[in-house]
Parts: C-alpha cells; structure tokens; sequence
C-alpha cells in the first residue's frame, strides 16, 4: 500500500479515516499520523519500526493497533491508556 495522504484523512470519520494500514517499509512513524485522533484500526506492520513513539496516547480512540513483523525494541508505557 501507498503511503497516503494523511493530511487529507485528519477530520474524516468514514471507514476510511478509522482504518489505516500502513504495510510499507517504515523506518519512522509519520508525525502526520498523531493528528488522526478518530483513528480506531492501526495496523503498522512490516516495517523496521524500532519504537513506538509516545505520541501513541493522542489517538484516544484507537482499539486495534497491529505492529507485527517490525523490530521493536522498545514500547511507550503511554501504550498502557489506550481503550
């Protein structure tokens, strides 16, 4: 998948805009990713993510968040206030 056009997802609250899937190559997360707090589906796999970033915590309404087949080393304790 394409990585797409986050700035035009911030504010929708369609299927589209809950649901992200990210299964590209990531070093990093998008800064751009924080503000889709409507955010419910995270699914970050695939990647060479190292870390979860803190700013986790801004996507209060995140339910599902998938980092599988990344190389996480380290985890947020902010992971821990997610629904």
């Amino acid at each position: 998948m394409l990585l797409p056009d986050l700035a035009q997802l911030k504010g929708r609250t369609d299927n589209i805009a809950t649901r992200l899937e990210l299964d590209k190559d990531l070093k990093t997360v998008p800064p751009e990713l924080w503000e889709l707090t409507q955010l419910e589906t995270l699914w970050i796999s695939n990647g060479q993510l190292t870390a979860v970033p803190p700013e986790i915590k801004q996507l209060e309404n995140l339910k599902e968040f998938n980092v599988s087949r990344n190389q996480l080393l380290k985890v947020p304790s902010e992971i821990g206030h997610l629904k």
